[in-house]
């Protein structure tokens, strides 16, 4: 036994016609146990061969093990992890099936796990997590139906929770903005395109009157100090209110801010 290692034995052999023995290699435990190895066992170099290979693949299987006991992998993962040790592909291929096998290696149960996690501990939304089963290796299908816990009401409720970290009535933009960059957001984060409409209406009717002065005269001001550097009278007036409007702010409130600082400029 290793002093080191408790499942892991040193073997040693000793030829024919010779007294003192000498190290040859080690091997698990289960490899001890299968070929029964005692003392005093006659092996043949073939025997030997179909030993070390054996032991060479339940060796692997066992750091893949432990390699699985810090989380859940997928086969992909547990796949680049023994390449990286530089296992033989056909060992490679032997512990991936015998983990799966054995109900230790499952990508349905990994990626019904992983999108649980997602659910509880982060804002994204389906597709991007689709996206990240891919990466990890696991397949269309059983990422489709793993995500299928992300019903209407789950997803509705994860973005409803973003809105309100991210709406801010303090915001130096228009509102119809804001609400553009928090419908964006959600869609770069995955959210299906029913549920981001649904949580954008609902913040509309919300909010059906919003004090947009700040924000306007903001946004006004700025454009104007751009602007009046290159036009003036009508020609400023028209070039402001076409800035305002394509920022999200209505009519009515770009005119309030064009009468209040462009009186001059009136028709």
């Amino acid at each position: 036994m290793q002093k080191k290692n408790k499942h892991r034995y040193n073997i040693f052999l000793q030829r024919d016609n010779e007294v003192k023995d000498f190290y040859g290699f080690s091997v698990e435990e289960e490899s001890l146990i299968t070929f029964d190895l005692r003392k005093g066992k006659q092996l043949t170099n073939a025997e030997l061969e179909q030993l070390q290979q054996f032991d060479t693949i339940q060796k692997y299987y066992a750091r893949a093990i432990q390699y699985l006991g810090y989380r859940m992998r997928t086969e992909q993962e547990i796949r680049l992890y023994l390449e990286k040790q530089e296992v033989d592909e056909e060992h490679i291929e032997a512990i991936i099936d015998r983990l799966i096998d054995e109900k230790i290696l499952d990508d349905g149960q990994f990626a019904s796990a992983f999108v649980s996690m997602r659910i509880n501990s982060s804002a994204k939304g389906p597709k991007i997590v689709q996206r990240e089963l891919a990466e990890k290796g696991v397949k269309q299908s059983i990422a489709q139906e793993a995500t299928k816990a992300f019903t209407f009401d789950v997803q509705y409720e994860k973005a409803q929770k973003v809105v309100k970290k991210r709406f801010n009535r303090r915001s130096r933009n228009s509102f119809q903005k804001e609400l553009q960059q928090l419908q964006a957001y959600l869609m770069r984060n995955g959210y299906d395109s029913s549920v981001v409409r649904e949580v954008v209406s609902e913040l509309k009717r919300e909010n059906p009157e919003v004090d947009e002065t700040a924000a306007v005269t903001y946004q006004g001001e700025k454009a104007l100090r751009r602007l009046e550097r290159k036009y003036e009278g009508y020609d400023l007036r028209n070039r402001l209110k076409q800035t305002l409007y394509r920022q999200g702010f209505s009519g009515q409130v770009i005119d309030d801010f064009i009468d209040t600082h462009l009186i001059e400029t009136r028709e």
